[in-house]
């Protein structure tokens, strides 16, 4: 996945089998299927819905 550790796990709401994964400043979006998709890494400070306010 990229991350030496991971801080935390969330679902990510209404999106079934995909969660966010947590790791220092950084965070992926994973969907858990047959084939998992990875999105990311990418800083804290890109994600959207943090950073408004």
């Amino acid at each position: 996945m990229g991350f030496d550790h991971v801080d935390a796990v969330m679902a990510v709401p209404d999106e079934p089998n995909q969660f966010w994964v947590f790791s220092n400043t950084d965070y992926r979006r994973v969907e858990s299927t047959v084939d998992t998709k990875t999105y990311g890494p990418a800083p804290l400070s890109e994600w959207e819905g943090l950073t408004k306010g």
